[in-house]
């Protein structure tokens, strides 16, 4: 009788919980509210919490039905701790039912060895939990950089894509035509400063060995197109900014 009163006594508390396994505590209070809603543990007891600011509500797991739900808590939230929380129910019965005294020296060297096995054993399950959760996180990580590289390379394409079209039609950020840059500025610019320009800088296309050109759809025709340094040094335009 006297053991059981002991032992209904042991409480663990969801900030308890939360600290254990890193979570958030409104998370695990979030998960113990649902568990408790759909009847798969017991509705624990609330009590408020004293802090330097509010008083924080805490859920309050005891005895032999609080360790069970505790635990379907935890492995709802992080399955990797679960052998932490049992440790940690483990040590809080040790403490208040002391294991009996050896009554002679191999007893007591047995009882040392059995504690430093279960010592080793408390200590591979913590490191285990951690290397899987650090595993984890590396594997989401990366797949995380693989899916924004692959976006980039989506974007990066487009951009060129676009640029290609651009220069095609005349209205890139280093060659534009007349109508490309009188549809952008509403201004209409002299072309023979613009040619004299391309002659003085012997500026030709050696397929065509003419002027440079781009197709104009609006005209169905094709007319010529000029550097940004053309359009910067005689109209003081920076194409790079219309495009």
């Amino acid at each position: 009788m006297q053991n059981l009163i002991t032992f209904q006594s042991l409480t663990m508390s969801s900030l308890e919980i939360a600290e254990l396994v890193n979570k958030r505590h409104d998370n695990v209070k979030r998960t113990i509210e649902t568990l408790s809603s759909r009847n798969v543990i017991t509705s624990p007891q609330i009590e408020e919490k004293p802090t330097a600011g509010r008083p924080t509500t805490v859920y309050l797991f005891e005895g032999e039905q609080g360790k069970r739900d505790s635990i379907i808590v935890v492995a709802q939230l992080c399955p990797e701790f679960t052998a932490c929380l049992v440790d940690r129910w483990q040590e809080l019965e040790q403490k208040l039912t002391p294991p009996s005294l050896p009554t002679n020296y191999i007893e007591a060297l047995e009882t040392l060895v059995i504690s430093e096995k279960e010592k080793a054993v408390i200590t591979d399950q913590r490191d285990e939990a951690i290397r899987t959760k650090s595993h984890i996180s590396r594997k989401r990580e990366a797949t995380a950089l693989q899916r924004n590289s692959a976006y980039q390379r989506i974007a990066n394409r487009a951009i060129r894509e676009r640029e290609k079209m651009a220069a095609r039609f005349g209205a890139s950020k280093e060659w534009a035509s007349q109508q490309a840059v009188w549809r952008a500025t509403g201004k209409m610019f002299g072309w023979k400063v613009l040619n004299a320009w391309l002659d003085k800088h012997d500026i030709y296309d050696a397929l065509t060995s003419g002027y440079p050109t781009c197709f104009n759809p609006d005209q169905n025709c094709r007319e010529v197109i000029y550097p940004r340094e053309a359009w910067l040094e005689i109209h003081g335009i920076d194409i790079a900014e219309l495009f």
